[in-house]
């Protein structure tokens, strides 16, 4: 479980990383957050680096998305997200997962995550509780990668994917389910 310290040192990062309203990030940490799903870099109670995996299913196959990757501006280039990617692979195979996938925010970062072994350029959709965006905030932009793990065979033989929520949302809020 996260201490409250972690837990607001984790919504800061996320503000000052996207720029999302606090109304947003409120949705997601009430309906979706639960500290198994956020991995995180900590120092002398700072929140340095998080990422969060989260449960969905895609071609009827449990995948975890790999959601909200930020690290603090000062702190970028010291590995902190190759690290916590790292461990999210290791993560998802002991979870069972057969594939981690996420959206990439632009072209700098489709080339981190190749380097990680994720591929690929899929058009996503998402059926989630309340309608919550999941993506870039801009749909028509949202570009999934993917990252098979382990002998699981997973392919994806269309351009198209859903991506479904497979997890338990805890409340499910009308307010700030959108990107603002």
């Amino acid at each position: 479980m996260c201490s409250e310290e972690t837990r607001c040192g984790l919504k800061k990062l996320w503000v000052e990383s996207f720029g999302d309203s606090e109304e947003f990030v409120d949705n997601f940490f009430d309906t979706f957050c639960s500290s198994e799903r956020v991995l995180f870099v900590e120092e002398s109670g700072r929140v340095l680096s998080m990422l969060y995996i989260l449960p969905f299913s895609m071609e009827g196959k449990n995948v975890g998305y790999i959601y909200a990757v930020a690290t603090a501006q000062e702190e970028r280039g010291k590995g902190f997200a190759t690290f916590l990617l790292r461990k999210a692979i290791n993560v998802a195979r002991e979870q069972g997962y057969c594939a981690l996938v996420t959206i990439p925010a632009d072209e700098g970062l489709r080339v981190f995550y190749s380097r990680l072994g994720f591929a690929g350029e899929y058009h996503v959709t998402f059926d989630s509780p309340g309608d919550f965006d999941f993506g870039t905030g801009e749909s028509g932009k949202d570009k999934l990668m993917i990252l098979p793990l382990g002998n699981s065979g997973f392919v994806v033989k269309t351009a198209e994917v859903k991506l479904c929520w497979n997890g338990k949302a805890e409340t499910i809020g009308g307010m700030g389910k959108k990107r603002s």
